[in-house]
């Protein structure tokens, strides 16, 4: 069996304190600013709630012209250079050194990166082209320019552009965000638009070698305007920052906020970040005619500003730039998205954390087999079904199993969670329409309480492809294809639903003594009306007692109790999700396909999503 570990997250969580260099104690939480002379320096703020700070160089390159810049959350610096033979430029902030360009384009203007480390960038040309740009990571460790593979142009022209100022990754939305976790928005300096790229369609413009598909944003006043840069907060609002003196505040659906200016200042805004300081999200504002580097918080209790920085430019820290991890705020269907190739959707999350992922592909694998991952994850004792094929895939050389772990320190209610996968980064091309049909299966960790399938990967799928799962914790989601039937599927779903609902044993996946007696009642009629009438072919009245087992559950928070003794458990989200995969699986026994071996369940469903 062979391992391919795809944009491995890093060990390193948010806040942890890294090596003492020479130059000063640096964090994730260190700001970092490009300024005159060439130069990247280090920002350290005075007490809330005002107070002025002072700054420490870091390091000097010479004959430079340096622009925007991102941190990486080890501290590595990828700054651009706007020149002729500019490009891409990487700094080790904890050592202080230069380590040169690594990608070139004579332009460069900002910069960005993803969650598994990729970089995105805008090369606003006086006289050529405006592109989008993409500088993948590869497999190399450390903060070195050799990590990174050569520019891909994901737009050889933003529609209508004359000059481009910002990119920017989306970490986490919600449901009327005017982009989703995994999308790039560009900001168009003039005329002044945000545009917007779809996850999916930066991975068909990946896969077809073709421009990416762009969607102007309708963000009333950008036009009339100097816009910047811009950020986005982790409550998903829009700050840009003007030419003007000010910067101007949008909610998540692209509407004015209050007033619509979040800060008025003299001089002109350059660069906006946003990042933690002290646990508390903070807005950073480069600002020129007066050299500030200006420090904000969202909820306006705490200012301050760097002076004497002589017009900087670029700004940011690694605070929320962890690989493999993302901040997952409080808040109802929460969508971040950990690693580049996937995002997780949390029905409500009550207490806000950090998600983790790490991405494997598992080549050799043969179904029936255990399961098994490399340290520093080293899983083990987890069963593949026999029934689980793997896919073939182009970078295994023949079949390979897609595996994921995930961990959140987040608290959530319902957990029904939604796993999207990019297939095309992976090397993957399924079919919503073959007998093949992609699944997704689910198993447990040594920390997760047991389930009532034992050790094995359960299929967790509720709707077409690999990109859509659910379960009732986060811990493994292996993709493949399932060679039963829809119907036999859906017996078999129902059949362990009845056992997690009824059983008494919490050491075996039980969860009856986790629900309020008459809730659970109200719920078992509901289950056996639905097997019922699945067993005489009625899938429509099957498939509504399921679905109004779900909304039993969500009505009814108070009667689920977390713990029971030592054990403790998500109740209510592992039935959600069991009901919600069965309804799936219950209405693809309805189709043609029903009886087939290995057969699709149709898109025509028309089942409720999460909303």
């Amino acid at each position: 069996m062979r391992t391919i570990a795809l944009r491995r997250a890093a060990l390193a969580l948010l806040g942890l304190l890294f090596a003492v260099s020479p130059l000063r104690a640096q964090t994730a939480e260190t700001v970092y600013f490009t300024g005159p002379n060439n130069q990247i320096s280090a920002a350290t703020f005075g007490a809330c709630p005002s107070g002025l700070g002072s700054t420490l160089p870091v390091v000097t390159d010479g004959g430079t012209n340096l622009q925007g810049l991102v941190v990486r959350g080890d501290l590595c610096i990828v700054a651009t250079n706007k020149t002729q033979g500019g490009g891409l430029r990487m700094y080790n902030a904890l050592a202080g050194t230069n380590l040169g360009q690594f990608a070139n384009f004579d332009s460069a203007a900002a910069v960005d990166l993803d969650s598994s480390e990729d970089l995105y960038a805008v090369n606003d040309d006086p006289g050529g082209a405006d592109q989008l740009l993409m500088v993948r990571r590869n497999s190399g460790e450390g903060c070195d320019a050799a990590g990174y593979d050569p520019a891909i142009v994901l737009d050889s022209q933003v529609s209508g552009a004359v000059r481009l100022a910002d990119v920017k990754y989306v970490r986490v939305s919600r449901p009327g965000s005017v982009a989703t976790a995994g999308d790039i928005l560009v900001l168009v300096r003039s005329p002044g638009k945000l545009v917007r790229y779809t996850s999916d369609a930066l991975a068909e413009a990946l896969a077809s070698h073709t421009d990416a598909a762009e969607t102007p944003l309708a963000l009333p006043n950008l036009a009339s305007v100097d816009p910047t840069a811009f950020a986005i907060t982790l409550a998903g609002d829009i700050l840009v920052a003007t030419g003007d003196g000010r910067v101007l505040q949008f909610n998540p659906d692209g509407t004015p906020k209050g007033s619509g200016v979040f800060a008025s200042f003299s001089g002109s805004g350059v660069d906006i970040a946003t990042g933690l300081q002290g646990a508390v999200e903070n807005v950073f504002l480069t600002v020129h005619q007066g050299g500030l580097v200006q420090r904000y918080d969202l909820g306006g209790t705490c200012t301050g500003a760097v002076t004497g920085a002589n017009a900087p430019v670029g700004v940011g820290n690694a605070s929320l730039n962890a690989k493999g991890v993302a901040i997952t705020p409080a808040g109802r269907l929460v969508t971040v998205a950990p690693t580049s190739a996937q995002t997780v959707t949390y029905e409500l999350v009550t207490s806000g954390g950090s998600t983790k992922s790490d991405v494997y592909l598992v080549c050799g694998a043969a179904p029936g087999s255990e399961l098994e991952l490399p340290a520093p994850i080293g899983l083990t004792g987890r069963t593949i079904p026999s029934h689980a094929q793997a896919f073939a895939n182009d970078k295994c050389s023949g079949p390979g199993y897609l595996v994921y772990s995930g961990s959140s320190t987040a608290s959530f209610f319902g957990a029904e969670i939604e796993h999207h996968i990019e297939e095309n980064q992976l090397g993957f091309n399924t079919s919503c329409t073959s007998g093949d049909q992609s699944r997704t299966f689910w198993a447990t960790d040594a920390d997760d309480p047991p389930i009532v399938e034992g050790s094995s990967f359960v299929d967790i799928s509720t709707g077409c492809g690999s990109n859509l799962g659910r379960g009732g914790s986060f811990s493994y989601v292996l993709t493949g294809y399932d060679t039963r039937t829809p119907r036999a599927v859906a017996a078999d779903k129902l059949r362990f639903l009845d056992l997690a609902l009824n059983g008494g044993d919490p050491g075996t996946g039980g969860l009856a003594g986790f629900i309020g007696s008459r809730t659970r009642r109200s719920l078992d009629n509901l289950l056996k009306s639905a097997v019922r009438a699945f067993g005489r072919g009625d899938e429509a009245t099957a498939g509504a007692k399921l679905e109004a087992f779900i909304a039993t559950i969500k009505a009814s928070p108070s009667s689920f109790q977390p713990c029971l003794g030592s054990q403790c458990r998500n109740a209510p989200g592992e039935l959600a999700a069991r009901a919600d995969s069965a309804a799936y699986m219950v209405c693809g026994a309805a189709s043609a396909s029903g009886d087939v071996a290995g057969g699709s369940v149709p898109d025509t469903c028309n089942r409720p999503s999460l909303q």
